[in-house]
């Protein structure tokens, strides 16, 4: 993964998705990329209540959980009231890339949408066009 010489040590992100071998790879990762303020949430509602107090810099999300799934958390943090969180980058996780996914997700206010697997040069490329 060299290369890169942005400095991501800086991020703090919060990884929500419901399956944990998932949460683990992408902390592994995020690690491997010197960030280690990370917070690691099983479900968007958890999230939503969370994300005030952490200020993550990046939200990485899964699309399917219960009880509220990844677009309805994208859309709960867009209109939040909380303003250092309402225009937090974020990126989508999910094993659907089909387009009118896509195309709900970036109408919803995700940033960078990624199909399941995830490789970690992927996800190096979206942090440094969002970053």
């Amino acid at each position: 993964m060299g290369g890169s010489f942005l400095d991501l040590s800086q991020q703090s992100v919060m990884i929500v998705d419901d399956n944990r071998h998932m949460r683990a790879l992408l902390c592994s990762i995020f690690r491997t990329l010197k960030i280690k303020n990370l917070q690691e949430v099983g479900d968007g509602e958890t999230a939503f209540l969370e994300i005030e107090a952490f200020k993550p810099t990046l939200v990485v999300t899964d699309w399917h959980m219960e009880p509220m799934d990844g677009i309805s958390l994208v859309k709960n943090i867009r209109h939040s009231a909380f303003s250092s969180v309402k225009y937090v980058p974020i990126i989508m996780l999910t094993g659907h890339s089909d387009l009118h996914r896509v195309q709900e997700a970036r109408d919803s206010g995700v940033h960078e949408f990624m199909a399941k697997p995830v490789a970690a040069k992927d996800l190096l490329k979206r942090l440094e066009a969002i970053v």
